[in-house]
């Protein structure tokens, strides 16, 4: 009766936090649902963002502030409560976890931030974890193919869904050579870039088209969508470098060398315009000194 109650006590403390070993020590709080499937393994890649705080709520270190993602090997280079609370969680899911100081940095802490003794506050978000390339594969033929066909039926929101599971699928796993594996990335990539350019977030599409020039320097598609969101977003140098590069490989490309001269265009006008600004600015100055001038000579006739 008393392994049952703790391991009742194990899986809910409460209706909204759980516990995770039965003894306090670790407690969880789900924030943000997973998408199911396979959960991290010891010795096992993963990638997280989170955010940690003392409990009384300071915050001491985010790689959500810098922009940053951490990569860890579960088991190895963190705390242990770190190697006990992320193999709870599901690809995509976001959890708070209180880790005791025992499971955490112990008596002696980690100053200046984290003194000794201190309990800690993480909000950990599971991004990506590595796959077997072979897996990797296997699970994102189909992924590609249900984006094929929502992006046929012009379900764009649900077709870039299924490309960024492709493309989260083998963000951790190296791709080498295997062709199969990378015809799936740039599939993705490209499609999830022309879906991003079809609603005007070029930001994104210049993500997407990076990650398929990654793969496959040579290819046009994400080249001509590269270079376009650039054009877009007023990056005109960029994104001249950008068509140029891509027209080493396909000279006779039609839609680069049009985007080609469209960006010649741009930067003629970006200088004339700048040439422009910088004449009426001078034209400024001038009238204002003349202005001073005028005023100093009236101050002398007075």
């Amino acid at each position: 009766k008393k392994q049952k109650t703790q391991k009742h006590r194990k899986k809910k403390m409460t209706e909204e936090t759980i516990d995770v070993l039965g003894n306090g020590k670790l407690l969880k709080k789900v924030l943000v649902k997973g998408k199911g499937g396979e959960k991290p393994k010891e010795g096992q890649k993963v990638r997280v963002h989170y955010t940690g705080r003392l409990t009384d709520g300071s915050k001491f270190d985010s790689s959500v502030d810098r922009g940053d993602p951490f990569e860890f090997t579960i088991g190895q280079g963190v705390i242990e409560g770190w190697s006990r609370a992320v193999p709870t969680m599901e690809m995509g899911e976001k959890s708070q976890f209180t880790i005791e100081s025992s499971l955490g940095y112990g008596d002696h802490g980690s100053p200046p931030k984290i003194p000794g003794g201190a309990s800690l506050v993480f909000d950990i978000e599971l991004l990506a974890m590595e796959v077997p390339l072979k897996e990797a594969i296997e699970k994102g033929t189909p992924l590609k193919e249900e984006g094929n066909k929502a992006f046929k039926a012009k379900e764009l929101e649900k077709a870039k869904e299924s490309y960024d599971a492709v493309i989260n699928l083998f963000s951790m796993t190296e791709v080498d050579e295997e062709e199969e594996a990378k015809a799936l990335v740039i599939a993705a990539n490209n499609n999830a870039a022309t879906i991003t350019f079809k609603n005007k977030q070029y930001e994104e599409t210049i993500k997407y088209a990076t990650g398929a020039l990654k793969v496959e320097p040579k290819n046009h598609k994400a080249s001509y969508l590269l270079a376009s969101s650039l054009l877009n977003t007023k990056q005109l140098e960029k994104a001249l470098e950008r068509v140029n590069e891509g027209l080493v490989f396909h000279g006779d490309n039609a839609m680069l060398n049009g985007l080609k001269k469209r960006i010649d265009t741009a930067i003629v006008a970006a200088e004339k315009a700048y040439q422009l600004k910088k004449k009426r600015m001078y034209a400024k100055m001038a009238n204002a000194n003349l202005t001073v001038q005028n005023d100093n000579e009236e101050e002398k006739k007075d």
